[in-house]
């Protein structure tokens, strides 16, 4: 299996209603080692839990976007990224 496939399978048996809640938990804890890595910024430590939660964050957004349908999210992602390069273009 690949790691796509491996990522729908679990949304599928685990479903929308289950994974939203542990989604929010993930991000939660990415924000917490982000700010940890803020702080200590030279400290491997803190550097490998960040990429730690930045692995579970992307896992779940992964099933959330397989769950809900890519192609309804993709036109948010556009406009966000138009959005975002009219402002740094001023």
């Amino acid at each position: 299996m690949t790691d796509k496939e491996k990522i729908e399978y679990i949304a599928n048996i685990y479903g929308l209603d289950k994974q939203l809640p542990i989604l929010v938990e993930e991000c939660c804890e990415l924000g917490q080692a982000a700010l940890k890595l803020t702080r200590y910024p030279f400290d491997p430590t803190y550097k490998n839990h960040l990429y730690e939660e930045l692995a579970d964050v992307k896992i779940m957004v992964e099933q959330i976007t397989h769950l809900m349908g890519s192609e309804n999210i993709q036109p948010y992602i556009t406009a966000k990224l138009n959005r975002q390069i009219e402002r740094i273009k001023g």
